[in-house]
């Protein structure tokens, strides 16, 4: 039965045996099987076990691993204890991006074993997984459920495909590559200039009831499904010249190719807007194209998912819906910021004009107070409505660590609930203390009935603490870059794309906990790491072959680097807004506003490069951009460079005659001196 339908069976038991026991257990018991074994839970004689199952190839389309790992793949996957280390996890999560494997939706217990001990002594963990690679392309409503058990000190995991289910009528949404269509414009403002029994904003809104009739009406008869359109079209493409190859003198094949590769190129911007829009990842170039990175991540994020003034000037309303990026979510009548500025210079008076209008008579239409609420989990395995939120209210409030105070801010919250009918969620709220005598706590959490809560207090992800900064409140900072860096969709990215993530998405996480804090060593040489590794790659524990020093990629792009920058460096830039005494610091400002950026640059002692604006040219896509930099600087793995690790010949493979360097690759060899004829 399993060879007939190709199932493949793995497992993961507790054999409670040692060293060769195991090798001669398994031959006698299960001779045609495979298994990873690992002496013990120890971090550094499990990497082999690491290794072992990022080995693992099946011929089969889908498949998951379940059981015991013994092992943390995040912070939170302990509730008392000491904390997990960085470390850790390097080897976890590495696995999970080497194997390209991704954890299934799971409800239930979050924590899958219990060390059953009394007192403080009681520890939980999660160590228990269902881990699958492509299991959600064929069963995309999978869900993972643990619960315990009284025989055993382990969950019991449950993985169930749920049916699709009917939701009602699917939402209108507008997508952005509509107005590539020849007569959008015309078609939209037929339907836009047509009367309304309306006015100002509400005339806006039947406006666009009306009008997204007509749009589906369009993408079903022109578009139709974008992603087969993009596969035919290559398709068409490829045979084209195939057929022109067997044929290379025929002038109507080659027009045919032409016309072929015209149409494919259409399609397929069409299809990277449909896949922009959809993941809603805005930091991807149009020159890293990566349709395998787009399906991996929309795969990802399926499995988990009053004004106080008004400026009355057309240009701030305009100003304001253009700095919305295209792929954020439209409101509920389903058109996003891409379908206003495309057809701003013909309606763009219109909605300014209902804008100013409804502003002046202090009414807007009820239509517009309507919204989808899109339900956040509080918890990681949600299984509840409960365990949601649609809005998530955090306050902090201080005052002085005295009775007297407490009860005069305890009255205006009191008013405050009066006045509004918004109450103090006990549940959620605790009192910290800092400074204050044991005596006058008590005290204050009878009054405000409020239980005491510990430092580090997180806040807005921040944690914070009334003493200096310890290591382990930053290793946070961590295991996010490690989620966010080495997760299996980001294994699809070329090198350009690795820059422009690291750049765009985790340099922002990095600078948010800079501005704010000065980051210990430690943490800012890890972080380093970890985009080094990320930027270059990694196999299991060992990194691949860097192609240039950290030090020039920390360089801007002016000075012959990749505009990455030292941590140490920028951190101290950042927080040196708040010393304005400073004359480097004064430097730095620009018309009275300080600049981080120019600050740090100021810092380095580098010439401007001659290439600079030959490579850094927005015309040329990013992937080519980033190849050129690397062959400008004679960082390509020619075997000239490939002799610093090991290579049996450093002759060129096509010429056989001299060996192989970048002048030698462009200019010298024979093959490249007819190509430069």
């Amino acid at each position: 039965m399993f060879r007939k339908n190709k199932v493949g069976i793995g497992g993961l038991m507790e054999t409670k045996l040692q060293g060769r026991k195991i090798d001669e257990f398994m031959e006698h018991r299960f001779p045609n099987w495979d298994y990873f074994s690992s002496p013990n839970t120890e971090v550094d004689t499990r990497r082999s076990l690491w290794r072992d199952l990022s080995r693992i190839s099946l011929s089969v389309n889908a498949w998951m691993v379940i059981g015991d790992f013994n092992a943390p793949f995040s912070a939170g996957d302990i509730s008392s204890g000491c904390p997990i280390a960085s470390s850790e996890l390097g080897d976890s999560i590495g696995w999970k991006s080497i194997a390209k494997v991704e954890a299934i939706k799971s409800m239930g217990s979050y924590f899958t074993w219990t060390n059953n001990q009394d007192g403080l002594a009681r520890i939980y963990s999660k160590i228990d997984h269902a881990i699958n690679e492509d299991w959600l392309d064929v069963f995309p409503q999978s869900l993972a459920v643990f619960q315990w058990e009284v025989v055993s000190d382990h969950c019991s995991c449950i993985v169930s495909n749920i049916a699709l289910k009917s939701m009602g009528t699917k939402l209108f949404k507008y997508y952005n590559f509509w107005s590539s269509h020849p007569d959008f414009n015309q078609l939209v403002l037929k339907s836009w200039n047509a009367p309304v029994q309306a006015s100002g904003l509400k005339a806006i809104f039947a406006r666009l009831v009306r009008l997204k009739h007509q749009l589906k009406k369009l993408n079903r008869d022109w578009f139709g499904d974008v992603g087969l359109g993009y596969q035919v079209a290559m398709e068409a493409l490829q045979t084209a010249q195939f057929q022109a190859q067997a044929r290379p003198l025929d002038f109507q094949l080659q027009e045919a190719v032409r016309e072929k590769a015209s149409e494919f190129h259409y399609h397929e911007q069409i299809y990277h807007s449909f896949l922009v829009q959809r993941s809603k990842i805005n930091w991807i170039r149009n020159g890293d194209v990566n349709s395998s990175f787009f399906h991996a991540f929309l795969k990802k994020r399926k499995a988990v998912n009053s004004i106080g003034s008004f400026i009355n000037e057309n240009g701030e309303i305009k100003a304001a819906l253009f700095s919305i990026p295209n792929t954020k979510s439209p409101g509920p009548d389903g058109y996003g910021s891409g379908f206003f500025k495309s057809m701003w210079k013909d309606i763009g008076q219109d909605i300014c004009s209902a804008i100013t209008h409804s502003f002046a008579m202090g009414h807007f239409p009820k239509e517009l107070y309507e919204t989808t609420l899109s339900f956040i989990p509080k918890v990681a395995n949600p299984a509840r409505a409960s365990d949601y939120r649609p809005i998530a209210y955090d306050v902090i409030l201080f005052c002085k660590g005295s009775v007297e105070a407490v009860t005069v801010l305890k009255d205006s919250l009191m008013k405050f609930n009066d006045a509004s009918g918004l109450a103090i969620n006990s549940k959620k709220s605790q009192v910290y203390f800092g400074g204050v005598i044991a005596e006058d706590r008590i005290e204050i959490q009878q009054v405000l009935q409020l239980p005491a809560g510990s430092f580090p207090l997180h806040y807005l992800g921040v944690p914070s603490r009334p003493t200096k900064w310890k290591h382990m409140d930053c290793e946070i900072i961590i295991q996010k870059m490690r989620v966010k860096l080495f997760s299996w969709s980001s294994k699809h990215l070329s090198y350009a794309g690795r820059l422009l993530l690291i750049q765009t998405v985790l340099a922002g996480l990095r600078n948010f906990w800079m501005s704010v804090f000065n980051l210990p060593q430690s943490i800012i040489k890890e972080v380093e790491k970890l985009c080094r590794q990320f930027l270059w790659g990694a196999s299991g524990t060992r990194s691949k072959f860097h192609l240039a020093s950290w030090y020039q990629v920390f360089l801007p792009k002016a000075y012959g680097g990749l505009g990455l920058r030292d941590g140490s460096s920028w951190n101290r830039a950042l927080l040196a807004r708040n010393r304005f005494c400073e004359r480097e610091i004064l430097a730095a400002g620009l018309s009275g506003i300080f600049k981080p950026s120019k600050l740090y640059n100021s810092s380095l002692n580098q010439q401007v490069v001659a290439y600079k604006n030959g490579i850094w040219c927005r015309t040329i896509l990013l992937k080519h951009r980033f190849l050129l930099w690397m062959a400008v600087n004679s960082f390509l793995l020619t075997r000239d460079n490939l002799a610093k690790c090991t290579i049996d010949s450093l002759l060129c493979p096509v010429c056989e005659d001299q060996w192989e360097s970048h002048s030698h690759l462009f200019f010298d060899c024979c093959l490249s001196k007819k190509v430069l004829k």
